[in-house]
């Protein structure tokens, strides 16, 4: 608390806007950074997201060009490639203004590509129901 006579002492269980707004933390280990999305209920900074994406992303194209694993496991894929899309667009959107050009062309990357993956899972699964399998 600070000693500055100008401004008065608060009691700090007193909720005020200044004290409302507070920084919530990226969830990886050790990370001083701020959480600016939460993907697979891990809130993540910026570059926490970006890799966290791009292996998941890389996990999920292996699975689709191998077509094996169980179908756990390619529900899960899906189903993060369905959050993921809709969350880095809201986030490009939303944060337009904060973004640099790299981080900018990193999320429209990570976009693409889960949209990309999404689409051809999509292809594969009526294939698939088509042939009875």
């Amino acid at each position: 608390m600070s000693d500055d006579p100008a401004r008065p002492r608060q009691d700090p269980s007193f909720t005020t806007a200044e004290n409302i707004r507070k920084t919530i933390r990226c969830d990886s280990r050790d990370c001083p950074d701020p959480a600016i999305l939460r993907m697979d209920f891990e809130l993540l900074c910026l570059g926490h997201l970006v890799s966290h994406c791009h292996e998941r992303i890389e996990a999920c194209q292996s699975q689709a060009c191998q077509e094996i694993g169980d179908a756990g496991g390619r529900r899960a894929d899906g189903c993060f490639l369905e959050e993921c899309s809709p969350k880095i667009a809201v986030l490009l959107v939303a944060q337009t203004q904060k973004l640099g050009n790299i981080e900018r062309a990193q999320l429209l990357d990570i976009l693409l590509w889960s949209a990309e993956l999404e689409v051809r899972g999509r292809c594969h699964a009526r294939k698939s129901r088509r042939a009875g399998i």
